[in-house]
């Protein structure tokens, strides 16, 4: 397998965009009293002709003179509630009713699965998407540059959730946003994803899995991106138990036939599959002077393993910590979550 080639082009404008939110980042972080009063106006001075700032008084509380006088007039109108105080504005927005909870309608639903019984419609409006969620991701990305400048100089593996999952009454889709984001990114970097967004809608879990590694094994990945630990466990055992198939697959140009992939996204995969015989080679040889075929073999320019490393996930980090090149930088994923209701 090939060395890690710097990718100039890349890391430029990941540089320019990232860097440039993470100095306002930095230069927000200095007061972040000020910074909280403005995003808290900003938010309210967006949402106030909506429903939800109508009732709620947004229009009074925008009228407070300084910060103070603004977070009692907020604590005042906005309660403390959970999901289900909610629910009634976010019902109104999946039956296709616009300016309930933000200005227009969401541009896609998340579901998370909280403590309830029935999944949680997380609605995901244009406005954050672009202005919050897009900023962060800019600047996420160039973290990865400033700590290994080689990062993007091979493919990207990333488990993502399916970014089409079902639809509101209206038809917005319901899916995951991480999908949504790979699915729209731009095109210089859709080319360095080492599996197309496809594969998530792939229903069947074992198929998927296989899915992923058979294309992921064949290619230099320099960045792993799998929020839950747990899923590279699971990769790794897909390994163990399908490597004669990969390489067999990698050989062909083919994707092993028994396999239950819906016949659409197997006709999308099949249609990128080339023979590769010079790789199946590489992965026979690794197998044979190592037996149990691991990243650190398959995978020798892994620049960033980007999990979370905190809480129950320890014991996961436990059971790959040898599998990995030396010298690799395993990066904790950060606080992500669907559930960011708006409250006190």
């Amino acid at each position: 397998m090939e060395n890690l080639k710097t990718p100039t082009f890349i890391n430029i404008l990941l540089g320019m965009a990232g860097g440039m939110y993470y100095r306002q980042l930095k230069r927000a972080s200095k007061n972040p009293r000020k910074s909280q009063e403005k995003t808290l106006r900003g938010i309210l001075t967006l949402a106030k002709d909506t429903v939800y700032g109508r009732e709620h008084d947004f229009a009074y509380i925008l009228g407070a003179e300084d910060d103070t006088e603004l977070y009692k007039r907020y604590q005042e109108k906005v309660q403390i509630g959970d999901y289900e105080d909610f629910l009634p504005y976010v019902e109104r927005h999946k039956n296709g009713e616009s300016d309930v909870l933000f200005p227009g309608k969401p541009a896609l639903y998340t579901t998370t699965s909280g403590s309830t019984s029935q999944p949680k419609w997380i609605p995901i409006f244009p406005e954050y998407l672009d202005n919050r969620y897009g900023r962060m991701t800019k600047v996420w990305l160039n973290n990865f540059i400033q700590n290994r400048p080689l990062v993007f100089g091979g493919k990207v593996f990333s488990v993502i959730g399916k970014t089409v999952e079902g639809y509101a009454p209206d038809g917005t889709v319901l899916g995951s946003i991480s999908g949504y984001t790979q699915g729209n990114c731009p095109d210089f970097l859709k080319v360095i994803y080492a599996n197309p967004p496809c594969v998530s809608g792939i229903s069947d879990f074992e198929a998927r899995y296989y899915v992923l590694m058979r294309r992921g094994i064949e290619q230099n990945v320099s960045l792993i991106i799998a929020a839950n630990p747990s899923s590279i466990v699971e990769l790794q055992n897909n390994v163990n138990k399908y490597f004669d198939d990969y390489v067999a697959d990698i050989e062909n140009g083919t994707i092993k036939a028994d396999l239950k992939i819906e016949p659409e996204i197997r006709a999308e995969l099949e249609a990128m599959q080339k023979p590769n015989p010079e790789r199946a080679a590489e992965l026979r040889a690794l197998k044979a002077k190592y037996g149990e075929v691991l990243p650190k073999h398959y995978w020798p320019n892994l620049q960033i393993l980007n999990t979370w490393r905190c809480g129950n996930t320890r014991i996961y980090l436990e059971k790959f910590k040898e599998w990995f090149p030396e010298g690799m930088l395993h990066q904790e994923f950060g606080y992500i979550s669907s559930e960011r209701i708006p409250s006190r």
